[in-house]
């Protein structure tokens, strides 16, 4: 009998900065008592034997089941169980590593340490294998198992004049394979939503997925059996079409919520290898967070841990940047070291402009972006985030940000008080038939086409423009969202489904803006500011506590506001032509 008093994290001794455990599973049949031992390995330099890293979901499961390490019971969680069951060997040894298992969770400072290695686990490793719970569901396995070999089997020329879709022909070509929504199943995993998954499958050298104990795939033939039966696009030509033309069909398919997200992770980790391999493009920290920021995590600070082994993989040794893991913090204190973290390694203030306030929200945590909440830019609905991993960030000059920190809660900014929103505004939809109010906003629209040209074309705004707006393309408007829009614009309407929709306004001085989030009919006192070191304008909202020295003290609304002329950092000049006095903006 295995003991239970000892402490199995205890032996062997490691360095959690630099070495790892590794669990070696010892050979054993299918339903043998699963028997283990720790082993050390270094993460650089010499190594004796080789991992293999797992990627799982944990599904907010109880250690429950046991099994023994170093001659002692160990209890782990059910999923954690049946990985070591579905992977061990009859008759070798295999070497897993497995987070819940081989990282002492009770011990925060190993587990920051180990953390901030994540990236060197799962690059390092002999290959990645993603784990799913299928458990009970093995017709869904045999059906994308069978799928994907049809794919790698079939001669792209038969195809030619089949206009049905490609899943509907494998459909009518294979009767015998059980095709009951397989791919919407699947997706249906709580894999699909968890955001160290990214990181995890992204770095992988070799990537498998694990459906089962005798199904297993390469992630590119799921990939491709998922994105190219759910685009419905007809077979003929599919050879001709990019996953990325696959997922856009997708995109507009109704799908539920499940299989929406798992379209979408899929994208986005197929994405990320592509960029990893074959692009020179790089990304910032706070656009890498930002693009995985529509992904769970249990601990809010893993909104930004679980994507830091991502950071550096594109820099330069000696341009290589640490972000310090600290699991003893709280939320809001992780979010405010990264932000101050982002705006002094990347030199600008893009960061902070992907903080949202809306309008009767209670739940501000202050001037440091709540990585928590869902982005402005979900992966989910539009991202055009992911043209610049292809393409490359283009060059603008921009201002180096004035800041510093008042305590905890307050940051000084320098810029200007450009403008405020006016009191006429509209929405591209609701308001937009509403004929005496759309009479008041038009009539407040200055006239000027020069001024609303990049907005409205060379139209004046009426009823049908402002409602065609909606329905128009990023690559028809290229400054429609000024954050991310460096690089080709994506075919997605300017104004997708979902919580962050653009609105058109007039201001008090006249200007037409466009700009992320609703704002209440008579709430002037909204201002918009131009902050140095930003790409495009805040939206800042007046608060009734005072800054420390009695100063007027604002939180960010947003920081996706766009006025023609003030884009690419533009603002100061626009500011100092009208003679505004540039001054310290107090952001609590």
């Amino acid at each position: 009998m295995a003991e239970r008093t000892r402490n199995p994290f205890s032996h062997p001794v490691f360095d959690p900065s630099t070495q790892i455990r590794v669990l070696a599973v010892e050979p054993g049949e299918l339903g043998a008592p699963i028997r283990a031992s720790f082993k050390v390995s270094n993460i650089h330099g010499l190594r004796i034997f080789e991992w293999e890293a797992i990627s799982y979901a944990w599904d907010g499961q109880e250690p429950t089941l046991e099994i023994g390490i170093q001659g002692m019971c160990v209890k782990v969680t059910r999923n954690v169980y049946r990985i070591i069951q579905d992977l061990r060997l009859e008759q070798e040894m295999r070497y897993l590593w497995i987070d819940a298992v081989c990282i002492a969770q009770q011990d925060l400072h190993e587990k920051s340490l180990q953390v901030a290695l994540m990236q060197h686990i799962y690059e390092e490793a002999l290959s990645v294998t993603i784990w799913l719970d299928l458990e009970g569901m093995d017709d869904i396995a045999k059906a994308v198992v069978s799928a994907a070999e049809w794919m790698d089997a079939i001669s792209w020329a038969s195809l030619s004049d089949v206009s049905v879709s490609l899943m509907a022909h494998f459909v009518s070509q294979n009767p015998q394979v059980h095709w009951r929504a397989p791919t919407h199943r699947l997706m249906a995993a709580s894999w699909f939503s968890r955001i160290w998954v990214v990181q995890e499958a992204a770095l992988a050298k070799t990537l498998f997925v694990h459906l089962g104990r005798n199904s297993i795939l390469l992630w590119d033939d799921l990939a491709t059996v998922c994105l190219r039966f759910l685009s419905l696009l007809p077979a003929q030509g599919m050879n001709q079409r990019s996953l990325e033309v696959c997922y856009g069909a997708c995109e507009e398919r109704i799908f539920g919520d499940e299989t929406r997200q798992g379209l979408s992770t899929i994208n986005l980790i197929t994405s990320l290898r592509d960029w990893l391999q074959n692009s020179n493009a790089s990304l910032n920290p706070s656009e890498l967070v930002c693009l995985c920021n529509n992904l769970l995590a249990s601990v809010d600070s893993d909104k930004v841990y679980a994507v830091a082994g991502l950071f550096n993989v594109k820099r330069l040794p000696e341009e290589r940047v640490h972000l310090e893991t600290d699991y003893t913090l709280s939320k809001s204190e992780v979010f405010r070291y990264f932000s101050l973290w982002c705006i002094e390694q990347e030199n600008n203030l893009d960061v902070l402009a992907q903080q949202m306030t809306l309008f009767g929200d209670s739940q501000n945590t202050g001037w440091a972006t709540d990585w928590s909440r869902t982005s402005v830019a979900t992966f989910a609905t539009t991202n055009s985030l992911m043209a610049r991993i292809r393409s490359g960030r283009a060059v603008y000059p921009r201002d180096t940000p004035l800041f510093r920190q008042i305590g905890s809660n307050t940051l000084v900014l320098r810029g200007f008080i450009i403008d405020q929103i006016g009191l006429n505004f509209t929405q591209f939809e609701g308001e937009v038939e509403n004929e005496p109010f759309l009479s008041r906003w038009l009539s407040a629209v200055p006239d000027d086409k020069t001024s609303n040209r990049l907005l409205l074309g060379d139209e004046i705004p009426t009823k049908f423009t402002l409602r065609e707006l909606g329905n128009k393309t990023e690559e028809e408007h290229a400054y429609i969202s000024h954050l991310w829009r460096d690089g080709p614009r994506s075919s997605f309407p300017v104004r997708r489904h979902g919580r962050w929709d653009r609105w058109a306004y007039v201001t008090e001085r006249g200007c037409l803006a466009l700009t992320v989030g609703y704002y209440p009919l008579g709430d002037p006192s909204l201002k918009i500011c131009y902050l140095r070191g930003g790409r495009g304008l805040f939206v800042l909202r007046p608060v009734l506590n005072a800054a420390p020295g009695g100063e007027p003290t604002y939180t960010i609304v947003t920081g996706d506001c766009f006025i023609r002329g003030c884009e690419d950092g533009k603002g100061a000049d626009v500011a100092e032509g009208l003679g505004l006095q540039e001054q310290d903006i107090y952001i609590s």
